[in-house]
């Protein structure tokens, strides 16, 4: 669980946004993020290393700012489309009050294990859903 300051009200939609534009600029592939009590622990390859870089509730603070300034900015091709889809699932997340443990980018989707005891603690979200949960939102912005 992500702990300090109030982090709720659409603390992952924001955040997963963030670090779904950072990892694709990076081209990065094989994105998992893991939630390590106060840290979230992001992990990715790229050009066969495995990298990783670690949050604290501080700098997601910024990155949920960063993610706020940045709405509305359109990029291109698969890199914004992953921005999307981790926007859009964290929006589910959210909507669910769901508090993640791991996420980690499969073939057909993202793989979310939630903390223990939630109800369906493990679920693919497949992106052919998460695409049509993003069309359908903003339809109803629209």
């Amino acid at each position: 669980m992500i702990q300090g300051p109030d982090l709720s009200g659409g603390k992952y939609a924001d955040v997963l946004r963030v670090l779904g534009g950072l990892v694709a600029s990076l081209g990065a592939e094989q994105v998992e993020i893991e939630e390590r009590g106060t840290r979230l622990v992001v992990s990715w390859q790229r050009r066969l290393a495995t990298e990783q870089r670690q949050y604290t509730w501080l700098h997601l603070q910024d990155l949920r700012e960063a993610a706020r300034q940045q709405r509305g900015e359109r990029g291109a091709g698969a890199q914004a489309e992953r921005v999307e889809l981790l926007r859009t699932l964290g929006q589910e997340l959210d909507g669910q009050r769901a508090e993640l443990q791991q996420l980690s980018e499969e073939a057909d989707g993202f793989r979310v294990q939630l903390q223990p005891g939630t109800p369906q603690e493990v679920r693919l979200y497949r992106f052919e859903e998460l695409r049509r949960l993003s069309q359908e939102r903003r339809a109803a912005r629209a």
